[in-house]
């Protein structure tokens, strides 16, 4: 499982701002890749610090908390890139599309290369990740289930494993990177 240092070092070594977010939005609300490249500038709630994630696995919407930190880079990443419909669109032939998911696997593995982690290393492991260090924050159980999208709480039970302390809701894990 990636720590929270191969985490960071992923973070590092991207190559633009652009795979930097992507990285860090993955990793900082869990999400599956498909979620990912889908996600639209509107599905972000500023205000509220929320990401609406629409027709996740099982084709359900959810709303995700995004950490004040994630906030801060998404508005950086906005100011930079002023994305109009696609957060990490591509442009072609006069259309803006969202990123294919296999793009996102090769730039993680990319990144991975470069920062020397040998773990291996795609966006199922940064949600992987992402799930056991809430837990080990004290997330609770079912607030950890609704953030990953699981219709039952035993497929969220497989990450109790990792985490032997529970005790309080979890925390801005970006924020914790150092």
């Amino acid at each position: 499982m990636l720590s929270k240092q191969d985490i960071s070092q992923l973070l590092q070594h991207c190559p633009n701002q652009k795979y930097h977010t992507m990285i860090a939005l993955c990793y900082g609300c869990g999400l599956r890749v498909s979620e990912l490249v889908n996600i639209k500038v509107a599905d972000i709630d500023g205000q509220r610090q929320l990401l609406k994630v629409c027709q996740g696995k099982g084709a359900k919407d959810r709303l995700v908390i995004i950490s004040p930190s994630l906030l801060n880079l998404l508005r950086h990443y906005w100011l930079k890139y002023r994305p109009q419909t696609w957060l990490f669109g591509v442009y072609y032939h006069g259309n803006t599309y969202p990123l294919d998911v296999s793009t996102v696997g090769k730039m993680l593995k990319k990144a991975a290369l470069t920062a020397g982690i040998t773990k291996p290393c795609s966006p199922h492991s940064l949600r992987h990740a992402y799930a056991t260090h809430q837990l080990v924050a004290g997330m609770l159980l079912n607030q950890l289930q609704h953030q990953l999208g699981h219709k039952s709480i035993k497929t969220t039970e497989r990450y109790l494993h990792w985490s032997p302390d529970l005790g309080h809701k979890g925390g801005d894990l970006l924020a914790d990177l150092g």
